[in-house]
């Protein structure tokens, strides 16, 4: 799999470009539309859900704690407290957060279609409007055959992109990933490994890149 070479990722990365010519009314309007309809929200120290695929594995990132008593009118006092709004369906719609005071708040707004697509971005907005809100990136996460998921991201200005490719296995199971960003020389691939059907380990070639705790 050759991203630069894909033509399944060029056309995702140019439907995303065509987004960007849009007006920043039409994604607060989605945003607004979100934050009403949200019936169950949850709330974390950090990044906690996520319909990204191996989001915190690939990255290595430390999942948030969720946060049992936390009020919906507290969650933005304190920076860098997550809050998750789901549908009644259980799908995630709105991830927010503040960047401390006068900084904005950062939302992620995710559009699920019934193929399993999901369409997001992510927008920063001001508790008094006193700065125009901010598009700050778009993705598309591409769910729509049966043999693999294509991610793909861009920023407001196209001058950083990104894609990550899961190969499925016939169990439906990620079993490779490719991954590219603009700037790296050269693409990665990943080797997924499970134990048990439970993920296991992540490796490089052979080294081990990340690997689950051990109970």
């Amino acid at each position: 799999m050759n991203i630069l070479e894909s033509e399944e990722v060029s056309v995702l990365k140019k439907q995303l470009l065509n987004k960007l010519n849009e007006n920043i009314s039409l994604f607060e309007n989605e945003l607004e539309k979100h934050e009403n309809a949200i019936p169950v929200w949850h709330y974390a120290t950090d990044e906690y859900y996520t319909p990204i695929p191996l989001f915190h594995e690939l990255d290595k990132l430390k999942r948030g704690r969720l946060l049992k008593k936390l009020m919906f009118e507290e969650r933005f006092e304190k920076t860098n407290t997550f809050s998750f709004g789901f549908s009644g369906e259980n799908l995630l719609l709105l991830t927010q957060h503040s960047n401390g005071k006068g900084l904005g708040i950062n939302s992620k707004v995710y559009k699920h279609y019934e193929d399993g697509t999901i369409e997001y971005f992510l927008i920063r907005t001001y508790f008094e409007n006193e700065f125009p809100s901010k598009l700050v990136s778009l993705g598309i996460l591409d769910k729509s055959q049966p043999s693999k998921y294509i991610d793909v991201r861009i920023t407001n200005d196209n001058s950083n992109w990104s894609s990550t490719v899961y190969q499925l296995d016939n169990e439906n199971n990620i079993d490779k990933v490719f991954r590219y960003a603009s700037g790296w020389n050269g693409q990665t691939e990943y080797n997924i490994e499970y134990t048990d059907g439970i993920l296991s380990k992540i490796k490089i070639g052979t080294i081990d890149w990340w690997k689950a705790k051990s109970k």
